[in-house]
């Protein structure tokens, strides 16, 4: 009777033991949101190989996007990595962390440096995890000094002097970073201007290993590997893409300014023997389209 009785009792709790470990594989089978136990290595795939290329932080909440096997994959800035779950609480519901809803938006990219801690918020710097590799990722806007951008679909933040903005459609600015920036034609290839550095221009548009400019009422282009992108800029005395109707001709190299004062300091120079269509004069002063913004010229001789 007793071993009758041990057996039902047995299989009592090898039945109650079963269901534990059902329930605890269907939740992890379901759960949305994940928490580290403790520091865990984000990972990616490359050749069949994992690869680390991050790291969260423990106890900090995030939205996974797919269940995959042995793995929890999850989205960080555009990219996706795996995390183990045998150091990962799971939950259906978010247990802290502030996640967006909907889509983050995508308003430009950056390539992060290696060992770059993301924070929680841009005041108290708490870290929710780190990138240990060099990374392209997307970003959702600029506050301050920090990229804002998604991870584990939480807001989440860069700072701007561990990461390099890139080019993409949405940029419209750039800086010039090298002194003597050449201005090349569009049209014969031939260089017509130098610009000075930290200057800031408006592009129309990228073309191969350059960013292509307004020039008058022509097209030129400055060389990529002299410029740097602008996310954003108060450009001061924008030209936008008006015809000037009048046509001076520059029969020696001629310096121009941001105004109409020859003591403020050249912002390029226009080398001689071109054409060039002006905006309008006023006494000695011409003024033209320089790369999307309204400069100033000195005694250029009117052709038309």
């Amino acid at each position: 009777m007793t071993n009758k009785l041990s057996y039902a009792k047995s299989q009592k709790v090898i039945a109650d033991l079963a269901a534990i470990v059902y329930k605890y594989h269907k939740q992890k089978s379901t759960a949305q949101y994940i928490a580290a136990k403790s520091d865990q290595d984000l990972i990616q795939l490359v050749g069949g190989k994992t690869v680390k290329v991050g790291r969260i932080v423990k106890g900090e909440n995030f939205k996974i996007s797919t269940d995959k096997g042995v793995w929890y994959e999850m989205d960080f800035g555009g990219n996706k990595a795996l995390v183990s779950k045998r150091g990962i609480d799971s939950y259906n519901r978010p247990v802290g962390g502030s996640f967006f809803k909907g889509r983050v938006s995508e308003r430009g990219q950056i390539i992060v440096h290696p060992i770059t801690p993301v924070y929680s918020d841009a005041s108290s710097k708490r870290p929710i995890a780190s990138i240990t590799v060099s990374k392209t990722l997307v970003f959702d806007s600029i506050a301050g000094n920090y990229y804002k951008v998604s991870f584990g679909d939480r807001f989440a933040y860069i700072e701007k002097s561990k990461a390099d903005l890139q080019f993409t459609p949405s940029i419209k600015y750039f800086q010039i970073n090298k002194e003597n920036t050449p201005v090349i034609s569009k049209s014969t290839g031939l260089q017509i201007a130098v610009i000075a550095k930290g200057a800031t221009f408006i592009r129309l548009k990228e073309s191969a290993s350059y960013q292509e400019i307004q020039h008058g009422n022509s097209t030129a282009y400055v060389p990529k590997a002299n410029v740097l992108p602008v996310y954003d800029a108060n450009v001061t005395n924008p030209a936008g893409y008006t015809i000037a109707a009048n046509l001076i001709n520059l029969s020696e190299d001629t310096k121009v300014y941001l105004q109409m004062d020859a003591a403020a300091g050249a912002i390029a120079t226009l080398l001689k023997g071109q054409k060039i269509n002006y905006i309008q004069r006023n006494g000695n002063w011409y003024s033209i389209n320089l790369a999307g913004r309204t400069v100033y010229l000195l005694q250029a001789e009117k052709v038309q």
